[in-house]
């Protein structure tokens, strides 16, 4: 009887916790994409980069007013797409059933894979 008490009162204290820490969570900042169509942002340390399904384009943005600083064509299917950055200061975009490492000062797809069960 015990134990359940102890497991309610953790569950309403874990229920607490996180309603308050989501009420403190907000909007900092905001922008407008560069094109209509986002399908990823990945953050390289100082820029946002954006992988955009309408404009077949990956963007890097400047965070302090979201100016398209360059960009480079790269084919984004609008039903799928992720961007994140690698450790090794390149880009890895998933799409439709590929998964490309891409050189992000040129759009140079350095390896890619097939995606499993794609």
């Amino acid at each position: 009887m015990f134990i359940r008490y102890s497991i309610s009162l953790m569950f309403c204290l874990v229920c607490l916790i996180f309603a308050q820490s989501a009420e403190a969570q907000g909007i900092v900042d905001s922008f407008p994409s560069p094109a209509s169509e986002p399908r990823g942002l990945a953050w390289d340390g100082e820029y946002l980069w954006c992988a955009d399904a309408g404009t077949d384009s990956v963007y890097k943005l400047d965070t302090s007013n979201g100016s398209a600083i360059s960009s480079f064509p790269f084919s984004i299917e609008p039903q799928y797409g992720g961007i994140t950055w690698s450790d090794d200061d390149n880009i890895w975009i998933a799409n439709v059933s590929l998964i490309s490492k891409v050189n992000p000062a040129n759009g140079e797809v350095i390896y890619s894979f097939s995606c499993p069960g794609g």
